[in-house]
C-alpha cells in the first residue's frame, strides 16, 4: 500500500509540474529533498526562447519561487538557494548572475 501512495504522490507532483511548465521539464531536488527545482526542458532553439522555472516545496507541492531565463541556466547553488544566470547575448558569455534564497521564512 505504501508503494501505491508513493506512486500516487509522484503522479500528482508530475501532473502539477506539467500544468505549470508544459509536457517537457526537468526535476532537480536539493540535497535534503525539501525543495525541487523544475524547469522547462531546452530544445534546439534555446537561444531564442525564454524558459520558465519553478521551485516547489516537496512537502505540499507549493510553488515558493518562479521565474524565467533565456540564454542561461538555473541550478541549485546550495541547499537553500538557486543560481540564475542570463547571458547578455549569444555572442557574449558575460551576463547577469543572481543567487535567490529559497527558505520557509519567505513563505
Amino acid at each position: 500500500m505504501l508503494q501505491k501512495k508513493n506512486n500516487d504522490d509522484k503522479n500528482a507532483f508530475e501532473s502539477f509540474v506539467r500544468a505549470e511548465l508544459g509536457e517537457k521539464f526537468t526535476v532537480d531536488y536539493n540535497k535534503s529533498k525539501t525543495y525541487t527545482l523544475c524547469q522547462q526542458k531546452r530544445s534546439g532553439d534555446h537561444l531564442r526562447r525564454s524558459f520558465k522555472y519553478i521551485v516547489v516545496r516537496t512537502q505540499d507541492n507549493t510553488v515558493v519561487h518562479e521565474g524565467n531565463f533565456s540564454m542561461g541556466y538555473v541550478q541549485w547553488h546550495d541547499e537553500n538557494s538557486i543560481e540564475v544566470f542570463q547571458a547578455a547575448s549569444s555572442a557574449n558569455d558575460s551576463g547577469n548572475k543572481k543567487i535567490v534564497q529559497i527558505n520557509s521564512a519567505q513563505l
